[in-house]
């Protein structure tokens, strides 16, 4: 099987499934650059960005600040991936037997880009680490909540105080494969500190 790549990855880049084929394997392409390479990772420095205004039903009862929790993701490429989107893929908690369970009625989440006002897509340029925002907690709330740009603010998904799995998948135009997959652990003790994200 070596043999046969290393004979593929030497023909000239004629064939259409050739030269997709060198691109998915990371072979340069045929502008003699390698192709794009993304990664779901944490930023260990990151603890979440504090945000001020509540809104939905925290804001009636007087909260008015949040923090807000991300995941990063990179461009190791060296050319852009055009109309990139996050996605929480499977969201699943942990139970007193310590069996990881499906959560009940969840469905995959679209997920917004950080500083992009309710925008799904961006175009990941090389070197240029982006934000994706997943959960964020309100200060006196009792539940983590999910950040989504399709639902409203008074819809997004609250969990309780608990330890959960994520899949996130990044995926991209024009035919939306994936191009990235991770997945996190997200401990909630119900707190304002409280929050604590890593990787499996």
């Amino acid at each position: 099987m070596n043999r046969l790549a290393r004979l593929l990855a030497s023909l000239p880049l004629r064939l259409p499934w050739l030269r997709r084929w060198r691109r998915d394997r990371g072979h340069v392409d045929q502008d003699g650059q390698a192709a794009p390479e993304l990664r779901i990772y944490l930023d260990e420095t990151d603890t979440g960005e504090d945000v001020v205004g509540g809104k939905g039903p925290y804001w009636l009862i007087g909260v008015h600040k949040a923090r807000r929790f991300h995941l990063h993701v990179e461009n190791r490429g060296h050319s852009s991936v055009m109309r990139s989107s996050g996605t929480l893929k499977s969201l699943e908690s942990l139970d007193a037997q310590g069996e990881w369970q499906r959560q009940p009625g969840f469905n995959a989440l679209p997920l917004q880009w950080a500083g992009e006002s309710f925008a799904t897509e961006v175009d990941l340029l090389p070197g240029n680490p982006r934000k994706l925002d997943i959960a964020r907690v309100y200060e006196g709330g009792a539940n983590l909540q999910l950040i989504s740009p399709m639902l409203p603010s008074s819809e997004q998904r609250d969990c309780p105080p608990g330890t959960y799995r994520m899949t996130v998948a990044v995926t991209a135009a024009p035919n939306g494969r994936t191009r990235a997959m991770g997945r996190f652990i997200l401990q909630f003790d119900g707190g304002w500190d409280g929050v604590r994200i890593y990787e499996e």
